[in-house]
């Protein structure tokens, strides 16, 4: 399944994320893969585009984080397929 992680976070924790990325990676699970990620350019905010089918992944992800940001995560679909389903 394809979801959209919107994460957020406080403009002071930017320089700790950073770091934590530079020092551990993203901590992706391996059954998570990243199809799209982009930074929102006005900051504090960042959206990803991935693919799992193993929700417990994705949520032990969001963990890792969840002392610098905060994670919101809908399940996505190509516009065409939904209309079709609706």
């Amino acid at each position: 399944m394809l979801l959209m992680g919107i994460d957020t976070w406080e403009p002071g924790q930017r320089d700790e994320i950073f770091k934590r990325l530079m020092e551990k990676g993203n901590l992706l699970p391996d059954n998570v893969k990243i199809l799209g990620q982009w930074a929102d350019v006005s900051g504090c905010r960042s959206f990803i585009l991935c693919e799992t089918d193993d929700a417990k992944a994705l949520a032990q992800w969001g963990l890792g984080w969840s002392d610098l940001i905060k994670s919101e995560i809908a399940i996505v679909m190509d516009t065409e397929e939904a209309t079709k389903l609706l």
